[in-house]
């Protein structure tokens, strides 16, 4: 071969543009499969325009559906719609009938207030016994938890029943500080009406009508015992038990007094002497008198304070009438 590096400039020119028009000009040449050795066959570059050749028709395909497969697809599709029913759709039917029972028991505690209102007396016997039996049914209504549901889902009506649950409980709390005292101050009340009840007395009478009156004050004497009987220890009643006691343990003496001025036909004595039944009784009165009326203030007071949460519990329940 040729030392390039030694020719003239001129020369070594000639020969560069020599090589490069045989580069443009030899076709390309790709191996062909063949024996080991084989020599390469030039390819003409017309052999890379090669285009595909379309079909001649559509090619249809024809599937064949596995239909154990596609039934239980379908039965994992209805186990995750009953789950999804159960796990995140039961709790929020829960809160509704939670919600339901909340605004049935708020209503009747609300009744219960009313009508302890619109009695002669707070500490009225049936007044305080309907609201006892109301709050105590808002207690029980609100002391079981709320449904639960999954984490991070939304709460949606169980969120509002943990609000309403709430609240519940501070009216059950409060209504049960002054439900025990008006339940107690009924019970001294209606007693108060039987011990010393002195029936109608005269204070002078043929001795025909003596024996009726004996028995009417013997009559008033066991039913005075019975009722006593039944008040409980409440310190806070403890002054007029005391006073009861002392009255029980004079009327003896002063029925015996009366009944012996009416045989003898002592008017004076005996108009003495049912005054001095009826002082007793009025001393007693005084004296329970005194308690029923704090317990009423007391009442009153906390009654305020429960409608406003009776407010603000028929505001979360959406009732705004």
């Amino acid at each position: 071969m040729t030392d390039v590096s030694r020719l003239r400039t001129p020369e070594r020119e000639a020969f560069r543009r020599t090589i490069l028009g045989m580069l443009e000009t030899t076709p390309a040449t790709v191996a062909r499969a063949g024996t080991v050795g084989a020599l390469e066959e030039p390819v003409s570059d017309l052999d890379f325009d090669w285009r595909p050749t379309p079909l001649g028709k559509v090619v249809e395909s024809k599937r064949e559906y596995r239909w154990p497969i596609v039934a239980g697809a379908a039965l994992v599709g209805l186990a995750v719609l009953v789950v999804a029913r159960f796990v995140i759709f039961l709790p929020a039917d829960q809160a509704e009938a939670r919600l339901a029972k909340y605004a049935t028991a708020v209503d009747e505690f609300s009744a219960a207030i009313e009508a302890m209102e619109a009695a002669e007396t707070l500490t009225d016997p049936a007044a305080a016994a309907q609201f006892l039996e109301a709050a105590g049914e808002l207690l029980v209504v609100a002391r079981p938890g709320p449904p639960g549901f999954l984490p991070f889902m939304p709460a949606g009506p169980v969120a509002d029943v943990r609000s309403v649950r709430h609240r519940l409980l501070i009216l059950a709390d409060a209504a049960d500080s002054i439900a025990a005292r008006l339940a107690r101050a009924a019970q001294y009340r209606e007693a108060s009406g039987e011990i010393l009840a002195i029936p109608l007395l005269p204070s002078s009478a043929p001795p025909e009508l003596i024996d009726p009156a004996a028995r009417a004050l013997a009559t008033m004497h066991s039913q005075s015992t019975a009722a006593a009987g039944r008040l409980d220890d409440s310190d806070e009643y403890a002054a007029y038990r005391e006073s009861v006691e002392q009255a029980l343990t004079t009327l003896p003496g002063s029925i015996d007094r009366y009944l012996l001025a009416l045989r003898r036909g002592e008017e004076a004595t005996a108009l003495a002497r049912i005054a001095e039944l009826e002082a007793s009784r009025e001393d007693t009165l005084a004296e329970v008198e005194a308690v029923l009326g704090q317990v009423e203030t007391d009442a009153a007071t906390l009654i305020l304070e429960l409608k406003r949460g009776i407010a603000e519990v028929r505001i979360l329940l959406g009732d705004t009438g």
